[in-house]
């Protein structure tokens, strides 16, 4: 099959207001162009985070935690292509002597499997009140931050588009119809949430049907949304996160919920981990709890990066008016497919 690769990187609409809205964006902006010694903050350690965050989103957090705090924070960011995938295998090479402090995921799936690989450390000392009971997790390794959820994009005015995931298969001979490679990233959790729902026959012959329909297969989620604004698909199967920016930013777009099953659609909560043997621990649990403020959470939706709040009750964009409903299968059952899935997927998707 081939794969279409590349990327437009959009400045998301908000960004580039923040200065109205957070004067002190701007400033802080202004000052890292600064020679050192012009004043400042003096430095009082450091923090290494491993982010999947995209950076116009992350990179402003971080700055306005320097300010409050003088920790120095020193992110290392992904690659579209292998979202997530590459930090999570950076961490286990790295186990044996961690270089990171924190890991701080867009989505959850990956880090439930860093949890069950040992490499991350308790957060009990870390209060986070408030957390929905369908995202917390049991053992407390982990902590949610933000959701996206799974969403259809489609040309504004298309005509009786698919209501939910199920109906893909059916509508691949009359639409132009995209997603991004379910090997990596958040399209990988969301083959493996069909396979704990369904189980595997359903879920293989499911995935099956659409590459024989054609189904477009490419680099990542926000290379889908570019191709429906551009007009080149129909409709595609991406995040929210990707969707609603380019909603925000006025393309003849419509945002509709991906529904599984007739159940709501699966949505993707952040979450924050301490890496085991972390080597600046006392500031990392500085940043962990800094981004765990529900002011931060709220920042961070009125920017895009989230759509919605992990708190009961919490915030949630105009872009996902209503409630998008139940989702039937618990995060750790999705988690717990995604090795069966992943070779289901090499199968089908890269041979």
């Amino acid at each position: 099959m081939r794969i279409i690769t590349g990327r437009t990187r959009w400045a998301p609409v908000g960004v580039v207001g923040l200065a109205h809205r957070y004067p002190c964006l701007l400033f802080f902006a202004a000052a890292s162009l600064l020679p050192a010694g012009c004043g400042g903050p003096v430095p009082v350690g450091e923090v290494i985070v491993y982010t999947s965050v995209d950076q116009f989103y992350s990179e402003p957090i971080f700055r306005e935690f320097e300010s409050a705090t003088g920790i120095e924070v020193r992110p290392v960011y992904d690659v579209e292509a292998v979202k997530t995938t590459g930090l999570v295998q950076r961490i286990l090479s790295e186990a044996s002597h961690p270089q990171a402090d924190v890991f701080w995921n867009n989505e959850f799936a990956q880090s439930i499997y860093l949890a069950e690989k040992g490499v991350l450390s308790p957060l009990g000392e870390v209060e986070a009140s408030g957390i929905r009971e369908a995202f917390r997790d049991s053992a407390g390794i982990w902590i949610p931050l933000g959701c996206r959820y799974r969403v259809f994009l489609i040309r504004k005015g298309l005509e009786d588009p698919p209501k939910d995931v199920e109906d893909l298969p059916t509508v691949l001979s009359r639409l132009r119809v995209g997603m991004a490679q379910p090997a990596f990233g958040t399209t990988a959790t969301w083959a493996a949430s069909l396979r704990a729902q369904w189980g595997p026959e359903r879920s293989s012959a499911y995935l099956s049907r659409l590459v024989e329909g054609g189904i477009r297969v490419v680099a990542g989620n926000s290379l889908v949304r570019d191709m429906v604004v551009s007009g080149a698909l129909d409709l595609g199967l991406t995040d929210s996160d990707d969707a609603c920016m380019a909603l925000r930013r006025g393309a003849p777009v419509e945002v509709l919920p991906a529904r599984q099953g007739g159940a709501g659609p699966m949505p993707i909560p952040g979450s924050l981990a301490l890496i085991r043997g972390a080597p600046h621990r006392k500031q990392a649990l500085q940043l962990i709890r800094y981004l765990l403020r529900p002011e931060v959470e709220q920042q961070l939706i009125e920017i895009g990066a989230f759509q919605a709040s992990v708190r009961v009750d919490g915030p949630r964009s105009s872009c996902i008016p209503e409630e998008p409903g139940p989702f039937p299968l618990s995060l750790s059952a999705i988690a717990d497919e995604l090795a069966g899935s992943h070779l289901e997927i090499s199968r089908i998707f890269l041979r």
